[in-house]
């Protein structure tokens, strides 16, 4: 019964010096969030042509950015996390070429993960997170993040803390 009010806390800008150039040599393609993907597209210099014939990504918001292009999608079916796309990987990568695409923030953990399983990985940082200055909070009953930057960005913001909070 409640009325969504969408309120943006956190922006989200390439890297400069990084265009994306995919290579004919990537067997896949890891990308972890719609933002990634989204900014994937509008970022890579490189023809749709190049691009690994499969994608795994943790959910499908994400998985959405890629399926019309008819690439093959990895997609955990319940936990939409690192951790539920290991679990749907297969234990031996050897011998995969994986191009992994992220946010600054997002650190290497998965990269690792994958490491550890035989694939050759290429770890790109290509955007950052920026918390908006001065966010715009409207009056509001309940609170939903959808990130942990913008929860981040909440608790910095100044916002009062006396409602209730729903962090995804």
């Amino acid at each position: 019964g409640g009325i969504p009010i969408l309120s943006p806390l956190v922006q989200f800008n390439p890297i400069d010096r990084i265009k994306i150039r995919p290579s004919k040599g990537y067997n896949l393609l890891v990308c972890t969030s719609p933002t990634a993907a989204k900014l994937f597209f509008s970022e890579m210099v490189s023809p749709i042509v190049y691009m690994p014939k499969k994608v795994a990504v943790t959910g499908p918001g994400t998985a959405s950015y890629f399926q019309p292009y008819n690439i093959d999608v990895i997609c955990p079916e319940n936990d939409f996390s690192a951790k539920g796309l290991l679990a749907t990987l297969p234990n031996d990568l050897s011998g995969m070429k994986i191009l992994r695409i992220r946010s600054v923030e997002a650190g290497t953990v998965l990269s690792e993960a994958l490491k550890k399983r035989g694939a050759k990985v290429k770890d790109l940082p290509f955007y950052e997170t920026i918390a908006l200055p001065e966010p715009l909070i409207p009056p509001h009953d309940t609170v939903f993040l959808a990130s942990s930057s913008a929860a981040k960005a909440w608790l910095a913001s100044g916002a009062p803390r006396s409602v209730s909070i729903i962090v995804m």
